[in-house]
């Protein structure tokens, strides 16, 4: 997510639409470095989409020693949507 880094401490809302085949289970996660690098222990998980719409939103605090920021929608390798992103 470019540009996280620019509201360090700070509070957020991310809203997005995320939508894939039915037959998926959809565990999106963000992945925060604070310059270890990425990890499972500093990974957020995130709320699931609403069904039918696929929406979802979540609020989190951009940790102060925040690097970089990758949003991971799926568990597993396959086609996805991604829409309506805002900040």
């Amino acid at each position: 997510l470019l540009g996280l880094e620019a509201h360090r401490g700070r509070w957020v809302r991310i809203r997005f639409e995320l939508t894939a085949d039915d037959s998926l289970r959809l565990a999106p996660y963000l992945y925060l470095d604070t310059g270890q690098g990425f990890s499972q222990e500093s990974a957020i998980r995130l709320p699931p989409p609403e069904p039918g719409t696929g929406a979802c939103e979540f609020v989190f605090r951009v940790p102060e020693a925040l690097v970089g920021a990758r949003f991971d929608p799926l568990d597993v390798p396959a086609r996805f949507r991604l829409g309506g992103a805002e900040a």
